[in-house]
């Protein structure tokens, strides 16, 4: 049985961000274990490289990401002691314009 964990709101976040930071030296890194004896051996090796070159997936964490801001900004809101229903209204706001522009929720595919 797997055991509970805690983890903060922002965890996601922060994890969006530290994948999409690897996009620019993923190619370069993926070449070089590419030389390496693990890398033949491997049976996932080849579907991550499939995975991370595929400009989709980037594209799809981006958009994951720009979706998830509002709701981190609400969350920290709430956090806060003086907050004004305006502020909270403006998130609420930010998050809608995002889906109704995201292709990531796109009901005329």
């Amino acid at each position: 049985m797997s055991k509970a964990i805690q983890v903060r709101w922002y965890s996601y976040r922060v994890l969006l961000k530290q994948i999409l930071r690897l996009e620019p030296v993923m190619s370069v890194a993926i070449a070089r274990a590419e030389q390496q004896p693990f890398w033949k051996r491997s049976k996932t090796a080849s579907v991550f490289k499939v995975i991370v070159s595929h400009l989709e997936y980037w594209k799809d964490l981006k958009e994951s990401n720009a979706l998830n801001s509002p709701f981190n900004y609400i969350i920290a809101l709430s956090e806060l002691q003086n907050v004004s229903s305006g502020q909270t209204f403006a998130g609420w706001v930010w998050l809608m314009n995002l889906v109704q522009k995201s292709l990531v929720i796109s009901f005329n595919k």
